[in-house]
């Protein structure tokens, strides 16, 4: 994740990265974490103007969650056997609210139920890590120490937690309680989803639309520059933190779960005003091309017709 980040930097437009599921719990060890070379002091830190992430693996579900036993033997075999695989399917009807959407997560043949041990011993550590902090038995940073600590919490990018507080994949209280304690973040919004499962962008009535309306005002209330902004949320300013309850009806290490990296006009087709008038600057020059070109072959007709008649 690190190298790729650096890679598109320096940004050509406001560079947001998001995570979901398996996916936000990397992204939330990849900016906490003091050994993560996001917080190393040595390394170029990428220039982020925000961070989200949506039911984060935090912590699983309790009625999901394996025993103790089994994630203490899970850690150690992933160490011994790293790259045995383990199957472990989810039950589909807990991803979404929509029959189709499960439907269509059973039948995606790129969605599948099996990982390597040594994958499912790493996102046993980060929960446990993840979970330490959102419990308080943990602090960002812990093992860093003065200025390096100081510089890591300065460059902390806005940051933006939401979960369905119906999701029975990761639990909701966990995303809320991180959210709450990591007092480093100075600009962090929470929003919760009413009776939303695990996958918010595949909920139905109207709560996906909902969901990614909500993703899109925030982006664009942190880079102002890039458009006009109608955000309910309101992250701003420093130390500042909003809590939001969504609306919407009640009717794994296979979690789903990614990362995905999006810059400015790709995600809200952000335009910059000077392109927009560079665009009008080229239609009027085509314009204007074409007008001369027309008149042109009007002339070359006219000719065409008088040596046709001097023929004559």
């Amino acid at each position: 994740m690190h190298s790729f980040l650096l890679s598109l930097c320096p940004p050509k437009a406001p560079l947001f990265v998001m995570g979901h599921s398996m996916g936000g719990g990397q992204l939330l060890t990849y900016i906490f974490h003091p050994e993560s070379p996001f917080n190393d002091p040595k390394q170029t830190r990428p220039d982020l103007s925000g961070a989200m992430v949506y039911s984060p693996l935090i912590a699983l579900h309790p009625s999901t969650r394996p025993s103790m036993l089994k994630v203490t033997l899970g850690r150690l075999a992933g160490r011994l056997f790293p790259h045995r695989q383990l199957y472990s399917p989810v039950n589909a009807s807990l991803v979404s609210r929509d029959p189709q959407v499960c439907t269509d997560y059973v039948t995606d043949e790129l969605c599948h139920d099996t990982g390597t041990l040594e994958g499912l011993a790493g996102m046993l550590d980060r929960g446990l890590w993840l979970e330490a902090i959102a419990t308080g038995r943990a602090q960002p940073y812990a093992h860093a120490e003065g200025d390096v600590a100081e510089t890591a919490r300065r460059a902390l990018p806005p940051m933006w937690f939401c979960h369905g507080d119906d999701d029975q994949v990761n639990l909701y209280d966990a995303t809320k309680q991180f959210a709450e304690t990591v007092t480093t973040v100075r600009d962090k919004t929470f929003r919760q989803y009413e009776g939303g499962y695990h996958r918010l962008h595949a909920e139905p009535e109207g709560m996906k639309d909902q969901f990614a309306t909500d993703v899109t005002e925030w982006i664009l209330e942190k880079c102002p520059a890039w458009g006009n902004s109608t955000a309910a949320t309101s992250g701003g300013g420093s130390g500042s933190y909003t809590s939001e309850a969504g609306s919407g009806n009640r009717s794994n290490n296979n979690n789903g779960g990614g990362s995905v990296v999006a810059q400015g006009e790709e995600v809200s087709n952000i335009k910059n005003p000077a392109e927009d008038d560079d665009n009008a600057r080229t239609r009027a020059d085509r314009t204007q091309g074409t007008k001369m070109k027309t008149e042109a072959d009007e002339k070359d007709k006219a000719a065409t017709m008088m040596i046709n008649k001097s023929k004559l």
